[in-house]
């Protein structure tokens, strides 16, 4: 909250500065200049075998009104909207493998933890648990 309120001042005063043309530009240093090439959809597809918080970050950075996170489910694509990571004490598996579900989620083991499914999609079908 604190940060949001920073943000706030920083930005009105940066309006106000634009406004009465008193901005001062910085010129970029060729040599320092760096670029980001254009996501594909691919680059949107879950890979479990990575860290759970790092399926999780995907999946919030993704989510709407971004095309979402994705992985596949008996060849049906799922697009995952919401998720929470959970510590893993009991199960040993495979990656992406689904530990456990029920009307309100779907568990899905991740390298170093659980996933946990809050809000998903499958293939032209919206699916809210």
């Amino acid at each position: 909250m604190a940060a949001d309120m920073v943000m706030i001042k920083v930005m009105t005063l940066k309006v106000k500065q634009v406004k009465m043309d008193s901005v001062e530009a910085t010129n970029q240093d060729d040599d320092k200049e760096t670029y980001l090439l254009k996501r594909t959809p691919e680059d949107d597809r879950i890979d479990w075998s990575a860290p759970a918080e790092e399926v999780h970050r995907l999946i919030r950075a993704t989510s709407r009104p971004y095309p979402g996170a994705f992985s596949y489910y008996r060849d049906h694509k799922v697009t995952i909207w919401r998720a929470s990571v959970h510590p893993n004490a009991h199960y040993i598996g495979i990656p992406g493998q689904i530990i456990s579900s029920n009307p309100l989620a779907i568990d899905v083991l991740c390298t170093d933890g659980i996933l946990r499914i809050e809000d998903y999609g499958m293939e032209g079908l919206y699916q809210f648990i």
